[in-house]
């Protein structure tokens, strides 16, 4: 799969990732789906905490390895789903 940036300069996968579901080819993507984000947590047993004004996300028995501020006007779906998607790449980089 390659990568490139999106407008922010994150690293974003070029190619979508599928997997096969029930016959057919389902699309998975963290970043935009809540069900796609919420399965990538508790296949890592992350901890997602919803402060008034940030999320932080901690591995087990963990320290925080992701936060991110939020304002009253963001969407908060879309920041829990990035911190959640970010926090696996940092373990995932960091070898566990």
């Amino acid at each position: 799969m390659s990568s490139g940036k999106d407008a922010e300069g994150n690293r974003v996968a070029r190619e979508q990732c599928h997997y096969e579901k029930n016959g057919g080819t389902v699309e998975w993507n963290p970043l935009a789906s809540n069900d796609d984000a919420f399965q990538l947590a508790v296949t890592l047993r992350l901890t997602v905490a919803i402060r008034s004004h940030e999320v932080e996300i901690f591995p087990e028995d963990e320290d925080c390895v992701c936060s991110a501020p939020y304002s009253l006007h963001d969407d908060v779906y879309a920041i829990v789903r990035r911190a959640i998607t970010e926090a696996a790449a940092f373990i995932n980089i960091r070898g566990n």
